[in-house]
């Protein structure tokens, strides 16, 4: 739970600074998350921007099994997500 905890604080961190200064380009996943919490009509919250990229830096050392687990989860907890993802797959 520790790490956890770690992980969300600094991920938040990282969040707010991007997002607090917007002239600051690094080209990564984070400015992508950046420009959709600023659009109009965001699709997602900066809770959910945060649990994504923790889930994405956990898969990127979990097993295939607990990523999946994890993947799943986070689509059960966001039906709107599922649903839009459910659309992309059948085009």
């Amino acid at each position: 739970m520790k790490g956890r905890r770690n992980v969300w604080t600094t991920l938040t961190n990282v969040m707010k600074k991007r997002l607090s200064a917007p002239g600051n380009k690094f080209g990564d996943l984070v400015d992508l998350i950046v420009e959709e919490l600023r659009s109009e009509n965001p699709t997602i919250d900066e809770s959910f921007a945060i649990d994504t990229l923790s889930g994405l830096l956990f898969a990127s050392f979990a097993p295939l099994s607990c990523t999946l687990t994890t993947t799943f989860k986070f689509l059960n907890d966001n039906p709107e997500v599922f649903d839009k993802l459910k659309v992309c797959i059948v085009l």
